[in-house]
Formats: C-alpha cells, sequence, structure tokens
C-alpha cells in the first residue's frame, strides 16, 4: 500500500490529497484508441461474444439493482462531471476547450415552445 505523500511528489502535483476531481476525458484524446478497439472487435468472433454476454449481464444487473436513494440522487447532481479532467486538461489547447464547451453547450440545448397558430 503507497503513501498518500508518494502520490503528490513534484511529478504527480495533480494528485491532491483531501480532494477527488472529476471529469472526461477529450475525446479527441481517445478517437484513435476508439476506433482501433472498434476494428479488432469487428475481427474478432471471440471478442463479440464476450460483448454480448457482457451487455446481457448488464441488462440483467440494471433489472435488479437497487433504486439510487433521494440523498444519492441530489449529490449525483451537484456533481459537475461535464469539465475536462484536470489531469488533460494542462496538456489541451484553447481550441479543443472552446470545442468541448460549445458541444457541451449544444447537448443542453432546451428550444423554446413555439406557437403554431396562424394569424389572418
Amino acid at each position: 500500500m503507497s503513501n498518500s505523500n508518494e502520490l503528490s511528489g513534484p511529478n504527480n502535483s495533480y494528485i491532491l490529497q483531501d480532494k477527488v476531481s472529476f471529469g472526461v476525458i477529450p475525446p479527441f484524446r481517445l478517437n484513435t484508441f476508439h476506433e482501433t478497439m472498434l476494428e479488432s472487435i469487428r475481427k474478432d468472433l471471440d471478442m463479440q461474444q464476450l460483448i454480448d454476454t457482457c451487455t446481457k449481464a448488464e441488462q440483467l444487473y440494471k433489472k435488479t439493482r437497487q433504486k439510487p436513494t433521494k440523498y444519492a440522487l441530489r449529490k449525483y447532481k451537484e456533481i459537475n462531471c461535464t469539465n475536462i479532467h484536470p489531469i488533460f486538461a494542462k496538456d489541451t489547447h484553447s481550441d479543443e476547450i472552446f470545442q468541448h464547451q460549445f458541444v457541451n453547450s449544444i447537448s443542453n440545448f432546451k428550444p423554446q415552445a413555439v406557437s403554431t397558430k396562424t394569424f389572418i
């Protein structure tokens, strides 16, 4: 078991002892990896069968798991997971951050109700 002081050394300053950070991995960092994995899955029949098994197991788990408490739902809504994780933020260019924020703003967009009445 490692000491928490080892994790907060000069090379790992992004890990704080008493704080947990939430965030996403920027999609542009995962694109190459994602395409490689999809291609590997398409070529391997055993992998496809394992994924089918995992999908069925996940569906069964979702049917049988307990419902979250009201307190847990409230806490979940307080956590902002839409920002880029601090580990990746320092190596991310400003245009990539802008793109990520723009995509998030589009995904949260809710159009206003428009009246369909015609006036004569």
